[in-house]
Formats: C-alpha cells, structure tokens, sequence
C-alpha cells in the first residue's frame, strides 16, 4: 500500500485566476456588484457602480478605459456543497491590475504567443478573453504568454491604471 509523501499547498499551474509567475503584480480588492455565482476567476472586469469600490462584468458598450483588471482565484473563495465555487454579490474580491496571470479564453479562441488580448463585453461570454476585436470585444493593455489547456491561456497585463479610469484626469 502506498501512502503519498508529498503535499501541495499551491494552486496547480494553469487554474483560472492563479499566478503565472511570481514576477512584480499588483493586486487590489472590490466588491463584487454582480449576483451570486455570476463572477468567476479568470474572468475581466470593469468599473462597477462606484469606480474604485465596485466591480462587474463588462456589459455592451462597455470600453477600455473602464477595464479593471482579472478575478484572482484566492484563499478567500470556497465551494458550496455541491463543489461549484460561488463569489456571492457584495463580496470582496482579488482584482490583478497588472501582472501575469491565467484567464478564460472565449469558446472558440486560438491564442498564440505574442498576441494582443481583447475583453468580451456584454453576452454570455461577457468577461472572457479574445484574440481580435470582432463582435464588440474591446482592446486591452495586455499580450498572450502561454497558451494553456481546457479554454486558458496566460497573459501579461501592463498597468491599466490610467488618468481616466483613476478619476485624475
């Protein structure tokens, strides 16, 4: 019979949210505005209701400026009974404003090394990440570095604090 010897207390390489390196990021906390169960890791997000305090899924006509940053997966989140992990509104949560980190690609998506990243807003797939900007995805400032597996890919967000989304302008 064997016993296992070795324990991790690391997120396994290619999760949804997780670090991709331990290189410089930042990482601050919002309150999630979007009902429960809605906002996952590896998703972006944009100024919610009170900019700075709030965040949420990127609805139709949302635009570049007001793109936040990526969901971290993080200590804080737990599964329910049934397995799923639920982020219940109003909870805070980990936003990577800049950094390298793992997110979910849109179904569909073939991202390749060095390309630019584009944030899908408004639909189902509000949040998610693309590789050109058809169907209303907007620009952000960031590019692919891996390219994982099960919809992931690994990309290295460049500081996305500007004079406008910071209300300094």
């Amino acid at each position: 019979m064997s016993l296992w010897t070795e324990y991790s207390q690391q997120t396994p390489k290619g999760t949804a949210g997780s670090l991709y390196d331990l290189t410089v990021h930042t990482v601050d906390s919002f309150r999630n505005e979007e009902a429960d169960g809605v906002l996952l890791p590896g998703v972006g997000v944009v100024h919610g209701t009170n900019p700075g305090t709030d965040i949420a899924l990127p609805k139709t006509g949302a635009t570049a400026d007001k793109f936040v940053g990526v969901v971290m997966y993080g200590g804080s989140n737990e599964l329910d009974m049934k397995n799923q992990l639920i982020i219940p509104e109003g909870y805070h949560v980990s936003v990577m404003r800049n950094g390298r980190v793992w997110v979910k690609m849109a179904e569909g998506e073939e991202p390749t090394y060095g390309a630019p990243v584009f944030l899908a807003v408004g639909g189902d797939g509000a949040g998610l990440f693309k590789t050109s900007a058809e169907e209303g995805a907007v620009p952000i400032n960031a590019r692919i570095i891996e390219v994982g597996s099960n919809g992931l890919a690994a990309i290295e967000l460049y500081n996305q604090m500007t004079a406008a989304s910071s209300g300094n302008a």
